[in-house]
């Protein structure tokens, strides 16, 4: 969505039938939306609104699509979610849209049942999008289900009670101005950094649904539990580091699947035979226990920078990916090419800024 489109929609589209989500909302689209779009039968979300499109939808689609928007002036769409809008007054008085409600909770609850369990992660965030965000918003919004994963996050590992950086995040400003999280030019999330932040719970599955996420540092913080099998929806995500956590449990096949396309630096508590992590396509592999007898942690701003006074016997490679700019990432690569250079440039190519280190990151 939002990304300028213009034209009529090719039929071709729709030879597509493995397809399950079609986005391509708030856009300039124009003409009659193609009857071959019953082909789609695998589609679970169809979001056509903020168009210039006529036509219907096929009643079909209804019975094999949880989650429909559209035009619905223009469009005839016997079940799409923001059709037939309402406004009620709520009982302490304020202006509220029944529609809204109901509509981001069908749409969150299609991926996220747990939104009903009182009291879980998923329920206080949705519950926080629907009356504490002061940004109100709607399913027409394109940020709706990245700001909501994001809340999960926060709920899921303490953001409430333990986090260093938590007054900066479930403000009333853009997601992507909270604290170690940056975004495209687009406004979609594409780096979450929390190292050494004070998290403490368990993953939310809902990661999976930042479709564009490339970074995710989540190490030196207390997270337990496994490692989601959802992270291997994340087909962007070149730089996952988890190490010196609580993590337990096999790494998923399909996550060392991405190792194969796009996954270039990967850690976890995997060292040892007796590891709590096993994990046969990380990139490097920790004790568990923090290499480094100092570390400084900047969690202002978009960026997270640490630096260590002492290195662990990964030497090199381990440094230069921690040490010198967390954003800038070799992966196995880059390690190969770190242990020739350490042979050169054994101390000043630790030293951030220093001619070598810049060398070596370039």
């Amino acid at each position: 969505s939002e990304f300028g489109l213009q034209g009529s929609i090719p039929i071709e589209l729709f030879t597509l039938t493995n397809l399950n989500k079609l986005d391509i909302s708030h856009n300039q689209i124009s003409g009659t939306i193609p009857a071959e779009i019953d082909q789609l039968t695998n589609l679970d979300m169809l979001m056509l609104d903020e168009n210039n499109l006529e036509g219907a939808i096929p009643d079909s689609l209804c019975t094999t699509t949880s989650w429909m928007t559209a035009d619905c002036d223009a469009v005839v769409c016997s079940c799409c979610a923001n059709c037939n809008a309402d406004t009620t007054t709520s009982e302490d008085g304020d202006s509220q849209s029944s529609s809204r409600i109901s509509t981001i909770n069908q749409l969150i609850g299609s991926f996220s049942p747990e939104i009903s369990d009182i009291g879980s992660p998923q329920n206080t965030a949705v519950n926080w999008l629907l009356y504490g965000d002061d940004q109100k918003l709607t399913v027409q919004d394109t940020s709706l289900i990245q700001r909501y994963v994001l809340a999960v996050l926060y709920y899921s590992l303490g953001g409430d009670e333990n986090w260093t950086t938590s007054n900066s995040w479930l403000t009333g400003q853009s997601e992507c101005s909270f604290s170690g999280v940056v975004c495209n030019e687009f406004g979609v999330v594409v780096t979450i950094a929390l190292i050494n932040s004070g998290l403490k719970g368990t993953l939310p599955v809902e990661l999976g649904l930042l479709d564009e996420l490339k970074v995710l540092e989540l190490s030196d913080n207390q997270i337990s539990g496994v490692i989601p099998v959802q992270l291997s929806e994340l087909k962007n995500l070149h730089t996952l580091t988890l190490q010196d956590n609580d993590l337990v449990g096999t790494v998923a096949s399909q996550i060392c699947e991405l190792r194969q396309v796009v996954l270039r630096e990967f850690e976890t508590d995997c060292e040892g035979d007796d590891a709590a992590v096993s994990c046969d396509c990380c990139t490097n592999c920790a004790s568990g226990i923090s290499t480094s007898v100092s570390r400084q942690g900047n969690n202002s701003g978009n960026s997270t920078t640490a630096s260590y006074s002492t290195t662990s016997s990964t030497g090199l490679a381990a440094s230069i990916s921690r040490g010198v700019n967390y954003q800038k990432r070799f992966g196995f690569r880059g390690s190969e090419i770190a242990k020739v250079l350490e042979g050169l440039s054994p101390t000043e190519i630790y030293v951030p800024g220093s001619s070598r280190a810049v060398a070596a990151e370039w």
